[in-house]
């Protein structure tokens, strides 16, 4: 009889423990999806985050590229003022040069002659 009646409450016990086992397997499957479902959600909002981060470092690149470019460009221009400038100043020089040059023949030829003009009318002094 004790075993009839623990074979009748096995019987009894059998659906409501597979219900239960069904219900917590529910239970367990809706928190899983749910919590794969929030990876998923927290998975696209970072990736949305890194692309977001990856064109404003774009943007500040080409920014920064176009400063640079405008940087070297300015650069470049000045460089090349400086080198027209010496090439200019050396031009210069080297017209100076000659003129000074030409400026000390002539004051060479002048004194020569001046001497040479101051002795033909010196007075000759015998011994």
């Amino acid at each position: 009889m004790l075993d009839e009646g623990a074979a009748g409450a096995a019987k009894v016990a059998e659906p409501v423990l597979s219900t239960l086992a069904q219900t917590t397997l529910g239970a367990v499957t809706l928190v899983a999806v749910a919590l794969a479902v929030l990876a998923v959600y927290k998975l696209v909002k970072v990736q949305d985050q890194r692309t977001k981060d990856a064109q404003d470092a774009i943007k500040q690149y080409s920014m920064l590229s176009g400063r640079m470019d405008g940087a070297f460009n300015r650069m470049t221009t000045t460089i090349e003022s400086l080198v027209l400038a010496e090439n200019n100043a050396q031009q210069l020089q080297r017209e100076e040069i000659a003129l000074i040059q030409q400026l000390k023949n002539s004051i060479d030829t002048t004194v020569r002659d001046a001497v040479l003009t101051a002795r033909a009318f010196a007075p000759r002094r015998d011994r």
